[in-house]
């Protein structure tokens, strides 16, 4: 029995290390509206979606648009910029909720996200990078 339950969790451990399909293959492009085209690092991201950075260099504020929670743009983001960080981030929301912080706007897709970005010199979101297109300026690409 202890060496069917050893091969039962070794399994599971080899198959949890397996890529996901769809999420790991692609690449993310993190898009602005196109007066804002100074590249951006993972962090700065990273900043700018736990809503720590709330305002750009010139004091304009900083609308964080989101895709839909289990698309695969949505999960590769998280994991490509919050790592081993994404399982506490509904506590992190769940505490700032409390200081009057709300997470980023969610958008349906990612046609949404590009009109939404490409109108608002203030947002920025993120698209399949292959979705990119000259209404957006692409300011950081994750892989």
């Amino acid at each position: 029995m202890r060496a069917l339950l050893g091969a039962w969790v070794a399994a599971t451990l080899w198959l949890g290390a397996l890529p996901a399909s769809g999420a790991e293959e692609l690449e993310l492009a993190v898009i602005v509206h196109p007066t804002r085209a100074a590249a951006l690092t993972t962090e700065a991201v990273k900043r700018i979606f736990l809503k720590r950075q709330r305002f750009w260099d010139d004091g304009h504020p900083i609308v964080a648009i989101n895709q839909e929670v289990g698309t695969p743009a949505r999960e590769a983001f998280t994991r490509l910029v919050f790592g081993a960080e994404a399982a506490r981030l509904p506590a992190y929301w769940n505490e700032r909720y409390f200081h009057g912080v709300l997470p980023p706007i969610i958008l349906g897709s990612e046609e949404a996200v590009m009109r939404y970005v490409a109108s608002r010199p203030g947002a920025i979101g993120y698209v399949d990078a292959r979705h990119a297109d000259a209404s957006v300026a692409v300011v950081l690409r994750l892989r």
